[in-house]
């Protein structure tokens, strides 16, 4: 995706929330919520010009983590049945993906596992069911931005003794969910949710995806980041 169309899909989300600013400050319909789940990351093959330096380039990378943190709900604006609401958290992501490079013309292989901790912040604006103050069970949608900070970062290669030196990556997603939330009184419900997001700030070769690039010999640190992550989650929510 060019940089044009990804600047103006961030402008597009941000004029969205521009929008729908809470009228007041009142608590009326605040809601708290703990979530925990598992994820699934990719990161894509890079697509190097032929004659440019190749790293990493034997396959996609993908594997599975885990995610866990808290969210606050605000409700923006009530129609007949429904509620539009904002959803803003702090969560973080654990990812590890393996995949393996080859040297094409000695075809040696080494497996390599990329991994990355993330505090992740989604700002989410989502349609359900119910009032402002009173969700009901039913199926829920929603579509935000997520800004993605990276914490920890590195990479196991076997066989070794030869490293991949890391560094982590902070980025700005978009994030797509699809969730359903059963609810069990009027203060608690429990939601079951699928969320994707894409970072459209991975680059797509392999010179671009290390910070510092001079050599095939020293190329610097790796930026480690994922294409999509998808995440499947429960927990709980408790309306103030």
């Amino acid at each position: 995706m060019s940089n044009a169309l990804s600047k103006l899909l961030a402008a597009g989300l941000l004029v969205a929330f521009g929008v729908f600013v809470p009228a007041s400050s009142q608590a009326e319909g605040l809601a708290l919520g703990a979530k925990v789940g598992g994820n699934w990351s990719l990161l894509s093959k890079p697509s190097d010009p032929a004659g440019e330096p190749s790293l990493l380039s034997g396959s996609a990378f993908d594997g599975m983590g885990f995610l866990v943190g808290g969210t606050v709900h605000y409700p923006l604006v009530e129609t007949q049945g429904a509620v539009l609401e904002f959803e803003g958290g702090l969560l973080f992501s654990r990812h590890s993906a393996m995949g393996f490079e080859q040297d094409p013309e000695t075809g040696n292989r080494r497996d390599v596992t990329l991994q990355a901790n993330m505090l992740r912040v989604p700002l989410l604006v989502h349609l359900r069911r119910g009032t402002a103050d009173t969700p009901a069970s039913g199926f829920r949608l929603g579509v935000g931005l997520e800004p993605m900070l990276g914490l920890q970062s590195g990479a196991i290669v076997d066989p070794g003794p030869e490293k991949l030196h890391t560094t982590p990556t902070s980025h700005l997603g978009a994030t797509v969910a699809l969730g359903f939330d059963y609810q069990a009184n009027p203060q608690l419900s429990i939601p079951l949710e699928f969320r994707a997001t894409w970072d459209p700030f991975v680059a797509d070769n392999t010179v671009e995806r290390f910070d510092d690039f001079n050599t095939s010999n020293d190329p610097g640190n790796y930026q480690v980041a994922y294409n999509w992550q998808l995440f499947f989650m429960t927990g709980v929510r408790w309306q103030l």
